[in-house]
């Protein structure tokens, strides 16, 4: 019998926010169907990206984010990034990204930020 392969993405939902931890150390193209379909298909408008597990991230994925971020403020939505390696903020910082995105040191001050609003 074969092992199950767990799921790209953890899902929570905390006060009308869905908060999205990567599971593995690398955002690979498997999460993108999943994390397109939480605004395109399923009508989420505030996500937190949860990054605690991730360790690297290439060009494919920052494309992809900001894919993301594109289809969710197209959606009257909104995306934050919370607990980046430094590393990971380094590759972002390196490929003058990191201004696009609203990064948090924690999921608790990513989820204040929408209260602000």
């Amino acid at each position: 019998m074969s092992e199950a392969i767990a799921p790209p993405l953890i899902l929570k939902t905390v006060d009308g926010i869905t908060i999205v931890t990567f599971r593995g150390p690398k955002v690979g193209a498997e999460a993108r169907e999943e994390l397109y379909s939480l605004v395109e298909t399923q009508g989420n408008r505030k996500l937190i990206l949860n990054f605690e597990n991730v360790r690297f991230l290439s060009s494919a994925p920052i494309g992809m984010l900001v894919n993301l971020m594109n289809k969710a403020a197209s959606a009257g939505g909104l995306v934050r990034f919370c607990r980046l390696d430094p590393d990971v903020q380094e590759i972002m910082r390196l490929t003058r990204v990191e201004g696009l995105f609203s990064i948090f040191a924690n999921e608790q001050d990513a989820r204040d930020s929408f209260l602000s609003l």
